[in-house]
């Protein structure tokens, strides 16, 4: 039997019943690659030892195929099928076409370990519950597509992969399993995304209430509650030491999360309300917590989603004083660091606060490094503690809910990926699905959307296989020299496979997202019809402009969003529209990365050379040119508005010298102490801009005969 298995086109197999009508040579599965054992009483499309495989489209539905077909089984032709029968396309992931032969498996063994879990080629089978799994042996050694329930693992024999598919239905209660090996987890996510696996996968699982909350739901407990349908189950809720002559204050939203192999590893809670701020405090104190994560801003949308409960210097929270010690803040998280002590106790303790402010209010965000680094961070202070992490957010609207319209996104997205990593470092395998059916049944709609889900996956990845990037100031240098070097054993180095991934997870961007540079109005503004902004980060000019747009994007810093504006160097038309986006912005340092030549038309000189110019209402006088090291010149200027104000605003322009036209890299000129080149002569002399202070625009260089990023 030959079939195509790319996640493009798929020989798809559904069985309309739960159980086998007869015999034990096929199994349930909802899966999107399915092989079935030949012969017995099947369809007339089936006889003949499965001999024909229908290809189907990876996005058909569930539903019933061949109303005549008593067994249950249907196969449904695809509008496009793959091709021949006898000569399987290339596999999605690159190598030969592959023969897929079928092994007959026999009724399941009792594993040596007593377990009854069914055994495949000498290995105990990955999930639960009955029936015969189905083995799929792959004529070549490449890596198979992913589809069905069921994990990926090595047998051992001549380095050849099997896959083997259960029975996803399982008995009432039981577990719920979709192991990985890590080692083809990354061709798995791949896989399952674009076939839609996830989204199965996610459908499968109950949402809602699974459990009761009764204590949630009594009188005086209803106000100490956000949201009427985001309750702590009762098995599982936290229950604080009651306040004196108060027996219903043991109450606070808030439940405890088992991890892989160590109970009650989390507490997830909900953002604290007016009411139960001090309440807060008391939960950390009583389970001696000493790092928590928040995933929330506390004003999003112009609605309060959590109440403040720190203090700008000391505040009293019942009989809990806190004091905030420090706040460092990076581009995407803050991290805070408290004093807590208790009234009566003669302890004081240290308590961090890492403050994820880059969750978008809806969806997830755009790539998981951020929340990845600063996870480890947390991690990484006080390891030896035996407390559990601490983690609440804010909840979000969820209109395709099917029970609740609440949703705790960033916990339990944190929570799932700390668990698939623990079992996957511990196992080399993972199942994602199965600790998520475990986390539900702990507290109420943990991971809740699709989105979430594959960044849960996406994030895993980047744990498991992404290199540290970060670097201590003082091994930068050496660390860059090293990613440099040829890599033993492939054909790049380091630094070209860090910037292949970048590119990965940066693709282009897709028309629709750039429609303000598409217009009739704006195409000739735009140097190069394949680098445009993206609708929803380039600045906006405002009144006095010749119109809103401008080709530039903003871009972050270290510790602070929107810190930067890229743009192309001025075409003749848009010089005008460049001063309009610094005097908007309020820019005082331009950095211009490309020599100019005075008889490109193309590239035209911007600025006063002596003198002044004017465009419009916007006056800007030359002050000073001077050169500095490394050849860079610096040049100021001094920047007016004459319809509203006579006051004016120094700029100072840094221009790099010999980066020419044509070039992909400035010359050479290596500086002691420093990274090669000019670039590093400029970076030196370029101040940094402060916190909260507006901009540093950056005038993009040439690359092949073009100005452009």
């Amino acid at each position: 039997m030959l079939c195509d298995f790319t996640p493009a086109c798929r020989a798809l197999l559904f069985w309309r019943r739960r159980e086998a009508m007869r015999g034990e040579r096929a199994v349930k599965v909802s899966a999107r690659c399915v092989v079935v054992m030949g012969g017995g009483a099947f369809p007339p499309t089936l006889r003949g030892g499965l001999h024909r495989v229908v290809c189907c489209d990876a996005r058909f539905e569930k539903g019933p195929c061949d109303d005549d077909d008593d067994l249950g089984l249907g196969l449904r032709p695809d509008a496009k099928p793959c091709g021949s029968r006898r000569d399987p396309a290339p596999c999605v992931y690159g190598g030969k076409p592959r023969s897929w032969k079928m092994t007959s498996v026999a009724k399941p063994e009792i594993g040596a370990n007593g377990t009854g879990k069914p055994v495949a080629n000498g290995k105990i089978a990955n999930g639960h519950g009955g029936g015969a799994p189905v083995v799929r042996t792959p004529s070549t050694e490449a890596p198979p597509s992913v589809g069905g329930q069921g994990g990926v693992n090595n047998n051992g024999s001549g380095g050849k992969v099997t896959l083997v598919i259960h029975k996803y239905e399982t008995p009432p209660g039981a577990e719920k399993q979709h192991v990985v090996q890590t080692e083809d987890l990354d061709r798995y996510v791949a896989a399952m995304k674009e076939s839609g696996g996830f989204k199965e996968q996610l459908a499968t699982l109950k949402t809602g209430q699974l459990k009761p909350w009764t204590v949630a739901q009594k009188a005086e407990n209803k106000h100490k509650n956000r949201y009427a349908d985001l309750l702590p189950y009762d098995d599982t809720r936290v229950i604080l030491h009651p306040l004196k002559n108060d027996p219903s204050s043991d109450y606070i939203n808030a439940n405890y999360i088992s991890g892989y192999h160590k109970p009650k590893a989390y507490i997830c809670t909900q953002g604290p309300v007016e009411k139960t701020v001090s309440d807060f405090w008391r939960l950390i104190w009583q389970e001696e917590v000493c790092k928590f994560i928040m995933a929330a801003n506390l004003v999003e949308e112009g609605k309060r989603k959590v109440e403040r409960y720190w203090p700008e210097t000391c505040s009293k929270y019942g009989d809990i004083m806190v004091t905030l010690v420090s706040e460092e803040a990076f581009v995407d998280y803050t991290i805070r660091t408290f004093k807590v002590h208790k009234s009566g106790s003669p302890s004081k303790r240290v308590v961090k606060q890492f403050h994820y402010t880059a969750w978008p209010d809806h969806g997830v965000p755009a790539h998981p490094l951020s929340l990845v680094e600063m996870v480890e961070m947390a991690k990484a202070h006080a390891p030896s503690s035996k407390a559990p992490l601490l983690l609440h957010c804010r909840s979000l609207f969820n209109p395709s809910s099917s029970f609740t319209v609440l949703a705790s996104a960033a916990q339990g997205t944190i929570v799932l990926l700390e668990a698939a990593l623990a079992m996957a470092r511990a196992e080399k395998r993972v199942d994602v699905m199965g600790l998520l059916y475990k986390l539900r049944q702990q507290r109420v709609n943990l991971v809740e959307t699709l989105e979430q889900y594959e960044f849960v996956h996406e994030a895993l990845l980047e744990r498991l296989f992404g290199e540290p990037t970060r670097q201590p100031q003082d091994k930068l240098l050496p660390y860059f020299n090293r990613i440099k070097q040829d890599k033993p054993g492939t054909k790049n180095t380091d630094l070209e496979l860090q910037y292949e991934k970048l590119k990965q997870l940066s693709p282009p961007l897709p028309p629709e997202k750039c429609k303000f540079a598409l217009t009739n109005e704006n195409r000739l503004k735009n140097r190069s019809m394949e680098i445009l902004p993206d609708d929803d980060g380039r600045p906006i000019l405002g009144a006095g402009a010749s119109s809103v747009y401008i080709n530039a994007v903003y871009t972050n810093g270290y510790a602070s969003r929107r810190t930067y504006i890229v743009t192309q160097y001025p075409l003749i038309i848009t010089v005008e529209d460049f001063w309009q986006l610094v005097y908007d912005t309020g820019s005082q340092t331009i950095v211009l990365l490309n020599d100019v030549d005075a008889k490109d038309e193309t590239c035209p000189i911007f600025w006063p050379q002596t003198g002044s110019m004017h465009h419009r209402h916007l006056r800007i006088d030359h002050v000073s040119t001077d050169v500095v090291t490394g050849g860079v010149l610096q040049r100021k200027f001094k920047l007016r508005n004459t319809a509203k104000s006579p006051k004016s605003r120094l700029l100072k322009q840094f221009h790099l010298q010999g980066w020419h036209k044509g070039d992909v890299t400035p010359p050479s000129v290596d500086l002691p102490g420093s990274f090669p080149g000019q670039g590093g002569a400029l970076a030196a002399e370029v101040p940094a801009p402060k916190p909260h202070h507006r901009r540093l625009l950056v005038s993009v260089r040439q690359v092949f005969g073009k100005c452009s990023p």
